[in-house]
């Protein structure tokens, strides 16, 4: 029937939930997984008075968002290799989950694609439930939506919340560092103006 599956999550525990189902279908059919993160794209930091106050570089928001995301891979690939199951794992990055699903289905030969009704994403926007909306629409191969039982729910939660704290803390540490960097050269600045303009009024 089915011979190879693509499970796309966003770290969120219905996600997480959804990709533990698609992993005992795999088992249960013989097939193999694909796991999915898609990352935001990187985003023009928003600039006061001519400096961002806080900002990433391109290579570090590709750095950080890849460590977030691989977090949850990673905990998808340990379900996976209990259950026996081949699982490879990637991480994509695009403007629009949706379009990046289904685009890796087709790259992956993968002839299902697996995934949870809704979850929340980034921004506090609905992921999973608009995404899995447009793949339905613009998919060619068949997609299975997955809606967790509370017990999966819990389960999922208990597993993904120590990964997803460390995670966060981890990209905010990077964020910070960067703030920190900003708001120094931001006051050095002023205070290198500051004396020129009272220089020159002497």
């Amino acid at each position: 029937m089915y011979k190879k599956i693509l499970i796309p999550t966003d770290g969120s525990a219905l996600s997480m939930a959804a990709a533990e189902a698609g992993i005992k279908l795999a088992k249960s059919l013989g097939a193999s997984v694909v796991a999915i993160y898609v990352a935001p794209p990187f985003e023009v930091p928003v600039y006061v008075d001519g400096m961002a106050d806080i900002y990433l570089t391109p290579v570090q928001h590709r750095t950080s968002s890849r460590a977030y995301g691989q977090f949850f891979l990673d905990l998808i690939g340990e379900v996976a290799e209990e259950m026996s199951v081949v699982c490879t794992d990637k991480i994509v990055f695009a403007a629009s989950p949706a379009v990046a699903i289904i685009q890796a289905a087709k790259r992956e030969h993968c002839d299902l694609i697996f995934m949870g009704s809704h979850g929340r994403g980034r921004i506090g926007a609905l992921f999973l439930g608009s995404v899995t909306t447009r793949v339905l629409a613009g998919c060619h191969i068949p997609v299975m939506v997955h809606r967790a039982s509370r017990e999966e729910l819990q389960r999922a939660q208990l597993l993904s919340k120590p990964r997803a704290t460390g995670a966060r803390q981890r990209a905010s540490k990077g964020a910070g560092r960067q703030s920190s960097a900003a708001s120094a050269s931001k006051a050095s600045t002023r205070s290198t103006a500051s004396a020129a303009r009272a220089s020159s009024s002497q």
